[in-house]
């Protein structure tokens, strides 16, 4: 699923979470009704925490297993209790404001009983709409990162983990979500990346620096990500002049050799993904093309101009304005998620949150614990 910022829960951590919860609310997870038409009086109980079973292939469905006690109580009679498995068929959606949506749209109940079967279809609607009920306490949130606005999503289960996306519109792409077997991650891919150095950067930069007789012209830029963070990588051209009085004026080309460099860390600081604050410029390396007869001649002195003013525009001009806009940006928080069940109310927190970069993402993997007030 090629969105520009995914987050993946993996089943583990959602099998994990369920057994945190259930204990506090495991006594709302019951219902008694009457069947008239079967006299009888009928207690379902969901006995243990339910248990996710997400799959390996893509897919927009994930089961449920539940353990439920049914305890039928004849009019006049004594009551029986019988342990049931339970498969409840989940599908998942996404609105188009990126509101995850998970629906039970089947239960499937293992007994061949018949009056049993009789009196669980009866009570089919009740079980599935509590079902229901707990899972819409699972809150992804999707962004936002900076000021840019989402506007396409998805959503699939696959390599058993629930994952959902977001892109700009227009701006989708990136690798396959990472695979995880345990707690969750947040992935944000180069295209994202780019469209924030974008705003925050290209958009306003100035793209021809003068010093003295130097001028640079800053074409373009590539991002891609590097260990514990990214680089952008300059594409610069320029031109050196010079007067030398009564011999006239001489007139270079400058041409770089090898990559000019920024280089960006990415961290974790509390709940925050920040662009960390260790920046180089890589060391220049250019190479003079005379222009003139002139510039042939005084190639020597030019290269003592050159030097300085190079330091002068990309040392310190270009990366001063990266510096300023870029370094300590705050790019996106990993909230606790405040989510209630039936008046008990409980907070979802990230917890141990660590980075890692490869050739098309930066990705945030940690865990998750649970309070319940």
């Amino acid at each position: 699923m090629p969105s520009s910022f995914t987050v993946i829960i993996s089943q583990l951590l959602l099998n994990q979470l369920s057994d945190e919860i259930y204990p506090s609310i495991k006594d709302k997870l019951t219902q008694t009704s009457s069947i008239p038409a079967l006299d009888v009086s009928v207690t379902w109980t969901i006995v243990k925490p339910p248990d996710f079973e997400l799959g390996r292939d893509q897919s927009t469905s994930f089961i449920l297993n539940v353990a439920i006690d049914l305890t039928v109580t004849p009019t006049g009679g004594s009551p029986t209790t019988t342990p049931l498995q339970t498969l409840a068929t989940c599908d998942i959606s996404i609105s188009t404001d990126g509101k995850l949506g998970i629906a039970v749209s089947n239960l499937h109940f293992f007994t061949d009983d018949p009056f049993l079967k009789e009196i669980l279809e009866a009570e089919k609607i009740a079980i599935i709409s509590m079902l229901q009920e707990v899972l819409q306490t699972i809150e992804i949130p999707i962004g936002p990162v900076l000021d840019i606005e989402f506007t396409e999503y998805e959503t699939e289960i696959q390599n058993g983990a629930l994952i959902v996306g977001g892109s700009p519109s227009g701006g989708g792409g990136g690798g396959p979500a990472p695979r995880i077997n345990r707690g969750f991650a947040i992935s944000f891919s180069e295209p994202l990346m780019r469209t924030i150095v974008d705003d925050v950067w290209w958009e306003s930069a100035s793209k021809t620096i003068k010093s003295e007789g130097a001028t640079i012209k800053l074409n373009k830029y590539q991002i891609y990500f590097k260990r514990n963070g990214f680089a952008l990588q300059l594409g610069l051209t320029g031109s050196l002049e010079h007067s030398w009085g009564i011999l006239g004026d001489a007139e270079w080309e400058i041409r770089f050799i090898g990559p000019v460099e920024a280089d960006f860390q990415l961290m974790v600081d509390d709940d925050k993904i920040e662009v960390g604050h260790n920046t180089m410029v890589a060391r220049l390396n250019a190479k003079m093309i005379p222009l003139d007869d002139l510039a042939m001649t005084e190639m020597l002195f030019a290269k003592l101009f050159l030097e300085d003013d190079l330091d002068d525009i990309v040392s310190s001009k270009i990366a001063k304005a990266l510096l300023e806009k870029i370094n300590g940006l705050y790019l996106f928080s990993v909230p606790p998620i405040d989510v209630s069940f039936s008046g008990i109310n409980f907070s979802v927190t990230p917890a141990n949150m660590q980075t890692q970069t490869d050739s098309d993402a930066f990705v945030l993997y940690g865990d998750a614990t649970v309070t319940v007030d």
